[in-house]
């Protein structure tokens, strides 16, 4: 299951329980759900299973938000327009997980 909110969860019966903290409130627009189902099919599509393809999905749905910058105004092609530059992204962070695009750059703690 994906849980969209501020922080979305993905969940399965028997496996751990995933948060996302990507996401923001600006992601609570039409269409979004329907923008974020499109990244996880895509991802499905390309052999992920569908917990990895939510968690991957969420993240990169809500990076591309962050990266289009639009705060109120986003919308879901905006989104859209940002994924090839997540994809694109590189750090110099090191990761256990088998995405080299995935970073952690969540905003620190108030």
């Amino acid at each position: 299951m994906l849980f969209k909110g501020a922080p979305s969860v993905v969940a399965t019966p028997s496996g751990p329980v995933l948060i996302d903290t990507q996401g923001s409130s600006d992601l609570a627009v039409a269409g979004m759900g329907d923008a974020l189902s499109g990244v996880c099919g895509a991802l499905m599509a390309q052999g992920l299973e569908p917990e990895v393809a939510g968690s991957v999905g969420l993240y990169l749905s809500g990076r591309a938000a962050r990266r289009a910058a639009r705060g109120a105004g986003l919308t879901p092609s905006d989104v859209s327009e940002h994924l090839p530059d997540v994809l694109t992204e590189t750090t110099e962070a090191e990761t256990d997980l088998p995405f080299s695009f995935v970073i952690f750059d969540a905003e620190a703690a108030r």
